[in-house]
């Protein structure tokens, strides 16, 4: 294949157009030193203690990596929900220690989730960690968290073997 433009070729690109796309400018990148609310970093410590060595805490996974939709482009609702999971994320996910295989999603709820929006959405989270067979457990965002009841609710699960 020839680079030669010919006269065309010479002429559009005197006129400001080019061979194919123009390359990417660099990008300019900052760090969120919020991506985690403070509320949200403090029951982080308290559900890593709770945890302990029954597997490892992960923060604001997205659900695009957490979860796939098999089929291909004319299977009904795939890319729907595809869409939606790409901008989601759960607050938290244990995975087991040694595999690091999702055992159970953990979503701290505030006040926000009151919202008939955020209700809309947390259903179709629900949905999709119940299509795909891992726990979500929500909890209600207090000033503190009583660990032996949080051990008693994720225990369990953690020791399970379904997943």
């Amino acid at each position: 294949m020839s680079d030669r433009l010919g006269c065309l070729g010479i002429i559009l690109r005197m006129l400001g157009f080019s061979r194919g796309p123009a390359p990417l400018p660099e990008p300019e990148a900052r760090v969120n030193r919020s991506f985690i609310s403070d509320a949200e970093a403090d029951f982080f410590h308290v559900l890593k203690k709770v945890v302990g060595e029954h597997g490892h805490v992960l923060a604001q996974v997205s659900l695009r990596q957490l979860f796939y939709f098999p089929g291909g482009r004319d299977t009904p609702g795939r890319s729907s929900w595809f869409a939606k999971m790409g901008s989601r994320s759960v607050d938290f996910l244990i995975v087991d220690p040694r595999t690091l295989v999702p055992k159970v999603g953990v979503e701290l709820d505030d006040s926000t989730h009151e919202s008939k929006k955020r209700m809309t959405r947390d259903e179709e989270v629900e949905k999709v960690f119940a299509s795909g067979g891992l726990p979500l457990v929500r909890i209600r965002l207090s000033a503190s968290y009583d660990a032996k009841k949080l051990a008693a609710l994720l225990m369990p699960l953690l020791n399970s073997h379904a997943h």
